[in-house]
């Protein structure tokens, strides 16, 4: 994709979730809100048109500029997180708070002079905002975004992307639809089409929370000719959930308590289905979960249910592994600690944290965390203790 593409990608997804933010916080006082958004909405797209060339992003010439838009996000997400916590009642306040912790990690790591790794976390900022836009079940969708998507040249896999992140779900679905047609797979269209199914999927399950959309699209991508059998073993399992959650009632207007006993239990049948952490047949009870999950954010939930919220999140995008996702489920396990400090939940998530950032860091040569990340583990430990 041309750079100037990319750089019109971005302005349109950006533009259409702080839209988004907009709408879903409708009970903190647009007055306070609209000036940080906007500011912020011009120094991320700064740092996006910047972050396409790594020489450009790193050279002496433009450090003031990229120094001066990580400073601004810094403040403006601050203020933000601020002002939902003052007025927000409806969980908006702990998803600021996490990209607010995500962007203050950017700005230390520039200070450092780290800038590759700045580099490498701006275009996952915004994943980062669009997992929850997209995130949460609604029948809200920005229709303001299609006329300029129309106008970029892009190929059917990344219409599907666009329309999702734009929160163009009927769109996304019927772009999907098309390229699920009944014609052979060309050279190196595997791994698009395995990654535009499972926007399919999160879109009907996640957020439409529609069983039978997702099997539509499930039954046609299973017709596809030359689909490998490893593949379709994922989507037969998938089925198989599926079918089981349309035969359940439609539950409505459940409390918090509710939406995580409810998520427990289907992280639960999902680890008893996952043979190990790279096997993705439970995908679809991860995805059930989540969602349930992102709506106790819409509820008035105590701090001991929003930890909960957080953590379970974190065990499903830790599961559903996208590398769209940067650490995600890092940034959850963090938030839990920090909502919750000094608790059951917040060891289990420090747990969860530490073996991650292990993880991470670990290969042949063995282990090697970098300074700031043990530093970053310390932080966490003194909120447990």
């Amino acid at each position: 994709m041309k750079t100037s593409k990319l750089i019109a990608l971005t302005f349109i997804i950006i533009g259409t979730a702080l839209s988004a933010i907009s709408v879903a916080s409708n009970d903190a006082p647009s007055s306070l809100l609209f000036p940080a958004m906007r500011k912020n909405f011009f120094s991320l797209m700064e740092l996006q048109k910047l972050s396409l060339n790594p020489e450009q992003f790193k050279s002496k010439a433009n450090h003031e500029k990229v120094a001066a838009s990580i400073k601004e996000l810094n403040q403006n997400t601050t203020h933000i997180k601020k002002i939902l916590k003052n007025h927000g009642k409806n969980g908006l306040h702990p998803i600021a708070e996490i990209y607010a912790d995500y962007v203050q990690d950017m700005s230390a790591q520039f200070e450092t002079g780290n800038k590759e790794y700045v580099r490498r976390k701006v275009p996952a900022m915004t994943h980062l905002c669009l997992s929850c836009h997209t995130g949460i079940s609604t029948k809200k969708q920005f229709q303001e975004a299609g006329s300029q998507i129309k106008t970029l040249a892009l190929n059917d896999y990344e219409k599907v992307a666009l329309y999702a992140a734009t929160r163009q779900f009927d769109a996304a679905i019927a772009q999907l639809e098309k390229i699920l047609a009944p014609t052979p797979l060309k050279p190196g269209e595997l791994r698009k089409l395995t990654q535009a199914v499972k926007t399919g999927m999160s879109l009907a399950v996640r957020v439409k929370q529609d069983p039978h959309t997702a099997l539509k699209l499930l039954n046609l991508a299973l017709a596809k000719p030359g689909l490998p059998n490893f593949i379709k073993e994922d989507f037969i399992h998938w089925k198989t959930d599926l079918s089981h959650w349309t035969k359940q009632p439609n539950q409505k207007d459940l409390s918090a308590q509710t939406l995580l006993a409810s998520a427990k239990k289907i992280i639960d049948q999902a680890q008893a289905a996952q043979e190990y952490p790279t096997d993705h047949k439970a995908d679809m009870l991860y995805l059930r979960a989540s969602g349930l999950l992102q709506h106790t954010f819409t509820k008035q939930a105590s701090f001991q249910e929003k930890a909960d919220a957080f953590y379970y999140l974190g065990l499903c995008y830790n599961a559903l592994r996208d590398p769209l996702l940067w650490s995600l489920d890092q940034s959850y396990f963090e938030a839990c600690i920090k909502n919750l400090p000094h608790s059951k939940r917040a060891k289990e998530c420090f747990k969860a944290l530490s073996s991650e950032i292990f993880f991470g860091y670990t290969g042949s040569s063995g282990t090697h965390i970098p300074p700031d990340e043990l530093a970053r583990i310390e932080r966490m430990r003194k909120l447990i203790e």
